[in-house]
């Protein structure tokens, strides 16, 4: 499954790119009817970081949104994901 990936503020790279195809290859588990992937991440002032990951099954759109305090942008994608494979 292809994820799109978004960023504010910031350059994606590699690693990072990497950790989001981690996070979301889990989803596959929970359902198989997931059209389409999306991870927008931005970092602010490199004290916060923020994720939303937005997953779409027909007829509906998951949304899961996190943030770190510490601009750890991996925590915040890892809970994301999270939060989007609770209500999948």
């Amino acid at each position: 499954m292809p994820v799109r990936i978004g960023a504010k503020n910031m350059k994606i790279s590699d690693l990072t790119k990497e950790h989001v195809g981690k996070a979301c290859a889990k989803f596959n588990r929970y359902s198989d009817r997931i059209v389409n992937t999306e991870v927008i991440i931005d970092l602010c002032d490199n004290k916060h970081a923020e994720a939303e990951t937005i997953v779409k099954v027909p007829p509906q759109r998951i949304v899961g949104k996190a943030d770190s305090s510490h601009g750890n942008l991996c925590r915040a994608i890892d809970a994301a994901a999270g939060r989007v494979a609770t209500q999948l």
